[in-house]
């Protein structure tokens, strides 16, 4: 549900105007039509992002190549779970050396902040 406001608002705090704003929403939607034709039209030589690879492997190959993605966010993910969380590593003994190692990461924080040059708004160029 978020994301789908994002998406719309974003539109909005692009567009050049209303207008603009509008044709994207319409689009968005559904409503402009974007496809003059049937499904067949649509070139889709060009999206396998692996090329012709899995033509060239066994089918487990093809499966494994095809999915290897995904499977690596998975495995990823279970990774993370297994870490600890804010919850248990707030439970732990707060030491001197965690606590001077936080000021000193604190420390550089502040100096890079207060050091640097001030740049440009970030959405002043959008």
């Amino acid at each position: 549900m978020t994301f789908q406001f994002i998406n719309l608002t974003w539109v909005f705090f692009r567009a050049e105007d209303m207008q603009a704003a509008l044709n994207v929403l319409s689009g968005m939607v559904g409503l402009n039509g974007g496809l003059n034709g049937s499904l067949s039209a649509i070139p889709t030589s060009h999206l396998a992002w692996l090329g012709t690879l899995p033509d060239h492997l066994p089918v487990w190959g093809t499966a494994l190549a095809v999915h290897s993605l995904p499977l690596l966010a998975m495995v990823g993910a279970f990774w993370l779970i297994s870490l600890n969380n804010t919850a248990t590593l707030m439970r732990q003994r707060l030491t001197a050396l965690r606590m001077a190692g936080a000021a000193v990461l604190f420390a550089c924080a502040l100096y890079m902040s207060l050091a640097g040059a001030s740049s440009v708004f970030l959405y002043f160029n959008f």
